[in-house]
């Protein structure tokens, strides 16, 4: 995740004390007690009864007693275009290259067209991404790599 955001130029920052982590565990622990029983008192029966009550009466709740005006109405939102969602949020890991231009990434063997390559690879590194809609991809630096499974 901290490689995701860096990526995005965001600045991750951690809760270091005991008490940062402990007051949203407890806020959420409340919340997921108190609603379960709310919801019995309800007479919520099913998911899509549960989903109707989440939204039209104890978010609408919620939001009423925790939101707050922002002190400022500077948007610092950043707009995204110009990077790869889909490579940033994906999960990356570092592979050798084989001397027959494959390598292994989740128990199968991949093979490396040698089309795109930039030099000689073997036994080089290349960054594999596991995308979250499940495609593999591989590349050499900043080019992606045609590779397809063999195993």
């Amino acid at each position: 995740m901290e490689r995701a955001l860096a990526e995005c130029g965001i600045i991750h920052i951690h809760a270091h004390s005991p008490q940062a982590k402990g007051r949203i565990e407890r806020s959420h622990g409340t919340s997921q007690d108190r609603l379960l029983k709310i919801m019995r008192l309800d007479d919520v029966r099913d998911i899509e009864e549960g989903n109707r009550y989440l939204s039209k009466v104890y978010l609408p709740k919620w939001n009423k007693k925790f939101t707050r005006e922002p002190r400022s109405t500077y948007n610092a939102h950043r707009d995204a275009s110009g990077l790869d969602l889909k490579a940033i949020f994906s999960y990356h890991a570092l592979r050798v290259v084989s001397n027959d231009l494959t390598f292994k990434f989740e128990g199968k063997r991949y093979q490396i067209e040698p089309g795109k390559l930039k030099g000689d690879i073997r036994r080089g590194k290349i960054l594999v991404e596991r995308r979250l809609d499940g495609t593999v991809r591989a590349r050499q630096d900043d080019c992606y790599l045609t590779i397809h499974p063999i195993s």
